[in-house]
């Protein structure tokens, strides 16, 4: 999939929010792939964030830092890892930011679903025991 940049221009690419989901409500996604982007914050100043892109169509979604440990700790941080894994993207009305309750988007594994982190083997050491 390429990036036409005339969809960013014309408005076209918007963030997913909270507010595509009732509360305690959301739906199962496959991730596509993580990118990231630049945006321009309230002071005036650029920004590098990184926002998932689904395999349905669906709007990306800008990582946090939560969400972003979620997916590193489930899947782990190399595309290879984390392309074309499920989750489910919901509305968690007690999400706080700065001390204040104003609900956001986490993500969990669907049902019956198990991490998929692989370990690699360290060195064999011919330990007997």
């Amino acid at each position: 999939m390429t990036t036409n940049l005339n969809d960013y221009a014309k408005g076209k690419q918007k963030n997913m929010t909270k507010a595509m989901y009732e509360p305690r409500k959301g739906e199962t996604l496959t991730i596509d792939k993580i990118a990231p982007i630049t945006y321009r914050d309230k002071d005036g100043r650029d920004e590098e964030k990184l926002r998932v892109h689904w395999v349905e169509d669906r709007p990306p979604m800008a990582l946090n830092k939560t969400n972003l440990k979620f997916i590193l700790g489930q899947f782990g941080g190399t595309e290879k890892d984390y392309a074309g894994r499920k989750v489910i993207v919901w509305h968690d009305p007690s999400v706080e930011l700065g001390g204040q309750l104003v609900g956001g988007l986490k993500l969990a594994l669907p049902k019956g679903a198990q991490p998929v982190i692989q370990v690699e083997d360290g060195p064999d050491d011919n330990i007997p025991f």
